[in-house]
């Protein structure tokens, strides 16, 4: 029988930093604690799980939104310019937080086969400038990943915009005619973005 041979402590101490150094990486940043409300948002907060345990999460909303019929939901209804002998656009916007088991490209992968390329003819439920972006500014700046697509569902057309990071996930959903505007507005939102201590939450 060949003799047992021991590890010598010094390459025992390296290898365990090395196991302790890739398990952080796997890890994801946990998000940061929040900055003040930019001026003109409304502070809206919720608690959720993310991938170290329940936090409290505050986004900042611009002006109109109220809490929704469901937990961590915020809607309101924004008018565009009237038209001649109309009403004008109608966009009921939906922003969302919920705690997220899988990765966005998940969610891209499953809008992928409704997927069409720009200048192509489409109809009900195709889905336009689909787009993942990963390892990008999220809540507070903190490292996370965006999807984002335009569609046209159900005769309506609908922009839906998710960002996702530590398993946070916020969904905004708007109107086409509203993309610039929703892009604007939820960059204000994340900018300050992150955990607060429970005092409460609304929605």
């Amino acid at each position: 029988m060949l003799p047992r041979r021991s590890v010598p402590p010094l390459l025992a101490g390296v290898v365990s930093a090395a196991l302790v150094t890739a398990c952080a990486a796997d890890q994801p940043a946990a998000l940061p604690a929040a900055g003040g409300a930019p001026p003109g948002t409304t502070r809206a907060t919720c608690e959720v799980r993310s991938g170290h345990g329940p936090v409290t999460v505050a986004v900042d909303l611009p002006a109109g939104f109220s809490a929704g019929d469901r937990r961590c939901t915020w809607t309101r209804t924004v008018r565009g310019r009237p038209e001649p002998g109309g009403a004008g656009e109608v966009a009921d916007e939906e922003v969302s937080l919920v705690a997220a088991d899988d990765g966005l490209d998940s969610v891209r992968d499953a809008q992928a086969p409704y997927a069409v390329d720009e200048g192509e003819s489409y109809g009900d439920d195709a889905v336009l400038h689909l787009r993942l972006d990963e390892d990008v500014p999220t809540y507070g700046g903190v490292a996370g990943d965006r999807v984002g697509w335009d569609c046209f569902c159900d005769g309506q057309e609908s922009t839906v915009r998710m960002v996702q990071a530590d398993g946070v996930r916020l969904t905004w959903r708007s109107a086409w005619w509203r993309v610039a505007a929703t892009e604007a507005e939820l960059a204000t939102a994340l900018s300050h973005a992150g955990t607060v201590p429970d005092a409460g939450s609304v929605g």
